[in-house]
């Protein structure tokens, strides 16, 4: 019979082997991404594996498997409806209540390692409206930390390396990857910036993952050479890392921006050197529901999870396809995430019969040219009749001829697709909480959309 100490370093051991064979096949995966076929049979592969276990042991989905079943008439799910399901959606036995229960307090004491039965817990940053339940087994996080490594460390699993960690939360999911070699550090976006950055220019990573909002405070600090780092290689992860931002981000740090593409239902993809995110087509199937012949909102479904089965689950992100990357790959590329749905500005018609959306890019392309004073901006759409701006500007900026340009460009494109342009108010200061995601469109969310441009 061992005891706790031997359990733990016995469980420590075979985590880091699993951790370590999912890296290396992670790697020889990454190989054969450049084959159509091959992609093609290991999805079909797995689709079956993973139906067949829905089947045993998903009392949710177990209602829609028959011998004549099509993957197509699963249910199309979103975080609501998984919710609502939750108890019977898990394979693991666990409960909705009890877990948010754990979860809230873990995150009140601001410890990330709380465990039920054996499966890790956490919740989702809720910036979609609804929070919702992440579960992993111990399998799971192995493979999760494997794959991620295999995809994201520039010299491989036997070189040298300090991460540097911004986010709102930590994870167990994030401390697998502590090693004698890898050394991980968690800074917390619920603390002072300030004191996050004196402590990042001692840690002085060789890797820096972080929010855009979290990277581009760091660059500010370069450029004023208050802190002096050596980073090897930069992810931008958790917010949309738009054009303008990644350009700024690549003059100071001096060398290309990568970005992680990952939500609570799970790791989706990372970009390649030409910039492209390409999504994981390996071990998911991604449904594209289109908006028009360039953006598309995912339906993803994970072939590998299994505490929390993720099947047709749409995401309410907006994507923008990329056709033939340079580099090859024959998984999904997305040149950009342009945001959420809900990211959208609505306008009433003139005519009062029907509501138009305008995409964010719209909206930023607009402000972006209006001057190079800008250093930041963000819009906030309160109601039909009302959106708020709020600018950072140079010293010496004219605030009062730069809110004029805004507000005659904002008007002239709100008449362009006959809409009713609504009051603009200014302010002179961005206002973000702690650990706040960062937004530069804030649209109004569960409004009816019926038109778009």
């Amino acid at each position: 019979m061992l005891n706790g100490t031997e359990r733990r370093e016995k469980d420590s051991m075979l985590k880091k082997i699993l951790i370590f064979f999912f890296y290396l096949q992670g790697r020889c995966i990454e190989k054969k991404l450049y084959d159509t076929k091959w992609l093609e049979r290991e999805r079909e592969r797995k689709l079956k594996k993973f139906i067949k276990f829905l089947e045993k042991k998903s009392k949710f989905y177990k209602n829609y498997i028959d011998e004549n079943v099509e993957f197509e008439n699963f249910p199309v799910m979103n975080k609501k409806i998984m919710m609502e399901n939750f108890n019977e959606l898990n394979t693991v036995g666990l409960n909705k209540e009890e877990i948010f229960k754990v979860t809230i307090e873990a995150e009140e004491k601001r410890d990330y390692k709380d465990k039920i039965d054996g499966i890790t817990v956490g919740l989702s940053s809720g910036t979609s409206g609804n929070r919702g339940v992440f579960l992993a087994s111990f399998l799971e996080e192995c493979k999760w930390t494997g794959k991620i490594l295999s995809k994201t460390l520039p010299k491989g699993i036997f070189s040298k390396e300090r991460i540097a960690f911004f986010l709102r939360a930590n994870s167990n999911l994030y401390e697998n990857i502590n090693s004698s070699r890898i050394k991980f550090k968690f800074f917390n976006l619920f603390s002072d910036m300030e004191k996050n950055i004196e402590e990042l220019n001692e840690y002085n990573p060789t890797i820096l993952v972080a929010p855009a909002s979290a990277l581009r405070e760091i660059a500010k600090k370069i450029k004023e050479r208050k802190i002096d780092l050596n980073v090897c290689k930069i992810y931008s992860v958790a917010e949309v890392l738009e054009k303008d931002t990644k350009r700024y981000l690549e003059n100071i740090f001096q060398q290309n921006i990568y970005e992680i593409y990952q939500a609570t239902e799970g790791f989706l993809g990372t970009s390649c050197e030409y910039g492209n995110i390409h999504l994981n087509e390996e071990f998911l199937i991604i449904e594209k529901e289109w908006i028009d012949e360039k953006r598309f909102v995912p339906i993803i479904t994970d072939l590998e999870r299994r505490s929390q089965p993720i099947v047709r689950y749409r995401l309410n992100d907006i994507l923008h396809t990329e056709k033939n990357c340079k580099c090859g790959r024959k998984t999904l590329a997305i040149n950009k995430i342009e945001g959420r749905e809900d990211d959208f500005i609505i306008l009433k018609s003139l005519d009062g019969k029907k509501e138009i959306k305008i995409f964010p890019d719209y909206i930023r392309r607009e402000i972006i040219i209006t001057s190079l004073d800008i250093l930041e901006y963000q819009v906030v759409q309160k109601n039909l009749e009302e959106i708020e701006i709020y600018l950072e500007i140079e010293e010496n900026g004219d605030r009062e001829e730069i809110c004029e340009k805004i507000e005659e460009r904002l008007t002239k494109l709100f008449k362009k697709v006959e809409g009713i342009t609504p009051k603009f108010k200014f302010f002179y200061k961005i206002n973000m909480e702690p650990g706040e995601k960062f937004r530069r469109i804030k649209g109004m969310r569960g409004k009816k959309r019926t038109e778009n441009i």
